[in-house]
């Protein structure tokens, strides 16, 4: 049963990527993205499934930094409901694709915008962007749990810095790391990789308790995968 399981979600990802790759999409994705995206966040569709599969149900779902969409499509085949994505640009997430799934969509800064719609989400998919981050985590953090409905999860992923290696272009440590300042310049590129005890300590001081954790294989090296309550 366990292998069917497996198979049964695998196989939802690869469809999800096929709608995504028949929608025109942004011309980085076919290939090497296609290929490699899912070894990023590979048991957080896993859990979703496993949600479902309790009898967890989600109204909204909310997908921030959705880049090309897989995860979206992921959600909105599974659950049949409404997607929100945001993303600093709209030049990754194919219009053909959004229109066809009535995604809600809107170019936001998670960091520093004004949150464009007034919902609650049973789910928020959270992959690949706390790296991305320009300011410490944890005001951000904090926001997303705001935009939580109640008994609703977070999902995040990001590279381990102990395989992956430091980032100190921007920052020597963590704690140097400033608060949301809007007058700042934005900065599109790895800001910080973190430590699995600076992730641990910036999601606990953001609100959340750690449900799920696992290590995806990355590509080329390991990303952690967690799912997250609020305290």
């Amino acid at each position: 049963m366990a292998l069917y399981n497996h198979q049964k979600w695998m196989a939802e990802i690869r469809n999800s990527q096929h709608e995504v790759l028949s929608a025109n999409p942004n011309p980085k994705y076919p290939g090497a993205y296609e290929r490699i995206e899912k070894r990023f966040w590979l048991y957080i569709p896993k859990w979703i499934t496993e949600l479902k599969q309790s009898g967890f149900q989600a109204k909204r779902v909310l997908d921030i930094g959705c880049a090309y969409g897989t995860l979206s499509v992921f959600a909105k085949r599974l659950f049949g409901c409404e997607i929100y994505c945001t993303d600093f640009t709209d030049v990754y997430l194919s219009p053909i694709l959004r229109d066809r799934h009535g995604f809600h969509f809107a170019i936001n800064n998670i960091e520093n915008d004004e949150f464009p719609w007034p919902d609650k989400f049973d789910i928020i998919v959270f992959t690949e962007v706390i790296e991305h981050l320009n300011f410490h985590p944890v005001p951000t953090l904090q926001k997303i749990r705001g935009l939580l409905a109640p008994g609703g999860k977070l999902f995040v992923s990001t590279p381990d810095a102990s395989e992956w290696g430091r980032i100190t272009e921007y920052y020597a440590r963590i704690e140097d790391i400033p608060w949301p300042v809007k007058s700042q310049e934005v900065v599109d590129a790895h800001i910080w990789q973190y430590t699995l005890n600076e992730l641990e300590d910036s999601v606990h001081k953001g609100g959340f308790r750690i449900d799920k954790f696992r290590y995806s294989p990355g590509s080329p090296s390991r990303h952690f995968n967690l799912q997250l309550s609020v305290n």
